[in-house]
């Protein structure tokens, strides 16, 4: 099934090659924009390669593919279209949050952290939002590699911007020192102003799974993808904790809506190695879980 699934993909790119090849460059781009508008990301991809084959110097371009392959969970090539982006002298205000979102997926927390460190060659910005998105981003690379005392840093200067995240992530610092008392207040405040956002749901089972509580992690996780049914992560995450409970055939459908939305994901291809575990096919398991590798070579539940 996989090396079919490879065969088609070499021949999808090669229709993508082709396609487009008369078309003017600002033809393609206009193109590719109303179909990005209509949420056709797979055509709209097409003409974005056709324009790089004619332009391959076209900043929007690369940007706009790297947000495409970020969206589909092609996380290692949306970090190398984006970084071509800024090269290209697309803003940085406009590349710095996909290619941080995209580093911190990959679990490239150095590489992060560097990314948004003040820079005198350009110009700071000062919308608190952006501000507010980039101590977040910091916060959780910090939290990646350990250090809680910087992370609770940034997330304390994220919370006038961001007080939902910022206060999730300072719950995830508590749960982690054992002050699980500071945790469960927090995750409260949280749920108590945003009952109905599945981002903010999301977070929550996380966190309710990480304090050892399945069973309520499980009630938020199908929350949050009934909350946003198109949220592909929300899916996944939500078909993996219905695996872990032993409930492989709730979760199949979940996984067939995610991997329409997210077909190169590495949790895509994790979810499906959990049941080819459960059922016991070890061979098509190791495949998939050999793809997860390819993708996060330190994802540690793989």
């Amino acid at each position: 099934m996989i090396t079919r699934q490879r065969s088609l993909a070499v021949a999808a790119a090669a229709m993508i090659t082709c396609a487009g090849c008369g078309e003017s460059p600002e033809t393609l781009e206009r193109e590719a924009m109303k179909y990005l508008a209509k949420g056709d990301r797979v055509s709209a991809a097409i003409q974005f390669k056709s324009l790089l084959a004619r332009q391959p110097g076209h900043a929007e371009a690369h940007f706009q593919m790297g947000r495409i392959s970020a969206d589909i969970g092609a996380v290692a090539h949306a970090e190398g279209f984006l970084r071509r982006a800024l090269e290209l002298g697309k803003p940085f205000e406009d590349v710095a949050g996909p290619l941080a979102q995209a580093l911190l997926d990959l679990e490239k927390y150095k590489e992060l952290l560097a990314l948004l460190e003040p820079d005198p060659k350009r110009s700071a910005s000062t919308e608190s939002r952006m501000q507010g998105e980039f101590a977040l981003l910091r916060g959780r690379a910090y939290l990646g590699q350990r250090d809680y005392r910087s992370a609770g840093t940034q997330f304390q200067l994220a919370l006038s911007a961001q007080p939902a995240k910022a206060k999730l992530g300072l719950a995830r610092i508590a749960l982690t020192q054992g002050d699980r008392v500071r945790a469960e207040q927090l995750i409260q405040e949280v749920l108590a102003s945003n009952p109905h956002d599945a981002e903010s749901q999301l977070a929550v089972a996380e966190l309710r799974r990480a304090a050892g509580t399945p069973d309520q992690a499980l009630q938020h996780f199908a929350q949050a993808a009934k909350l946003q049914p198109d949220h592909a992560i929300a899916l996944m995450s939500h078909a993996i904790a219905l695996i872990t409970a032993g409930r492989v055939d709730e979760a199949r459908p979940l996984l067939e809506r995610a991997k329409k939305l997210a077909p190169a994901s590495s949790l895509l291809h994790f979810s499906q190695a959990l049941i080819e575990c459960k059922e016991r096919r070890y061979p098509l398991c190791r495949e998939l879980l050999q793809q997860v590798f390819e993708i996060a070579p330190g994802y540690m539940p793989a």
